[in-house]
């Protein structure tokens, strides 16, 4: 019996027939692979946060709003319980934290940078007072209700505490003139910069000796 010799496919033929394979069984892979890649897709494109998660932009909103009053409120109430000489230090670290959750978009990033300015100035601070002698004080986890990774405090010079306290309140006055400022000529984004400004006023109650 004569046996016919089989003709050779040539590979760029079998390329195209896998490719146009793989397509049928994922059609959904290309879009998805555009949307992470800084291509468009017709919808917004969510920003990395200061924590290495992910923010998705933010236009303004109460709900927004509210839940960057709540973190400072958490913040306060945290740092009152602890003796004056480890408030800034807290403060300045609830700060850090409150802006990290700060939603993203131009709607919200002055008042974010804002706050983690704020925060960055009471850490030096703290830094330039700190009591090498002293213990740092850690907080239990769940020491405040809205951030519940535990931290470590450090505490400032006793000789030093009633200059630390009232720089920090200078902090604290020129974060709320500067969220006040921000508001801009917008009523409604001026709203939403003076319930924060008044929520970050409130924090001077930890800093009173």
């Amino acid at each position: 019996m004569t046996t016919t010799p089989m003709r050779r496919v040539p590979a760029a033929l079998v390329f195209h027939l896998l490719l146009a394979a793989s397509l049928a069984l994922a059609p959904g892979d290309a879009v998805r692979a555009q949307s992470t890649d800084g291509g468009s897709s017709g919808q917004s494109q969510s920003r990395p946060g200061h924590g290495g998660g992910s923010v998705a932009a933010s236009p303004l909103s109460q709900t927004a709003t509210n839940g960057i009053i709540l973190n400072i409120r958490a913040v306060v109430s945290e740092c009152r319980r602890y003796d004056p000489v480890y408030r800034t230090d807290c403060l300045a670290q609830g700060l850090r934290d409150v802006a990290r959750r700060v939603p993203r978009g131009p709607d919200y990033d002055e008042m974010r940078a804002a706050i983690a300015s704020a925060s960055g100035k009471l850490g030096a601070i703290a830094r330039r007072d700190a009591d090498p002698q002293a213990p740092a004080l850690r907080s239990r986890p769940g020491a405040n209700t809205r951030f519940r990774a535990s931290r470590r405090y450090t505490a400032t010079k006793p000789a030093r505490l009633r200059k630390t306290l009232s720089d920090a309140a200078h902090v604290v006055d020129a974060l709320q003139t500067q969220l006040l400022r921000s508001g801009g000529n917008s009523a409604k984004r001026a709203v939403h910069f003076q319930q924060v400004a008044a929520a970050a006023g409130s924090t001077k109650v930890l800093l009173r000796s």
